[in-house]
């Protein structure tokens, strides 16, 4: 069986990335995630316009290769890079699954 579909390209390591970081003062740092794990990461995205859409609007981002960016979090001990990450959560229901209770504040 012949097949005429081929596999996606895996992008070149020296892509330029966007990658999420913090304000301190006059300097950028990056932010750090973490993993279902419990094991610290950096996210890295294709586009500007991905992360703004996960991270909101506001989030500053810098442009960075892949080795530049492994080299930045190595002696960190940050050994994870997460390409292009998606918001994994269950959906929010839109009316509560259980009535509230309101408590009266006790006197």
């Amino acid at each position: 069986m012949t097949s005429t579909e081929t596999a996606p390209e895996e992008p070149d390591e020296h892509t330029v990335r966007y990658v999420p970081v913090r304000i301190a003062g006059d300097a950028r740092v990056l932010r750090f995630f973490r993993r279902r794990d419990g094991s610290r990461c950096v996210l890295a995205f294709g586009s500007a316009a991905d992360a703004h859409e996960l991270l909101g609007s506001e989030q500053e981002l810098i442009d960075l290769a892949i080795p530049a960016l492994r080299d930045m979090i190595t002696p960190l001990g940050v050994r994870h890079i997460v390409l292009d990450p998606r918001l994994v959560a269950p959906a929010v229901p839109d009316t509560p699954q259980r009535p509230f209770t309101v408590l009266e504040p006790q006197r």
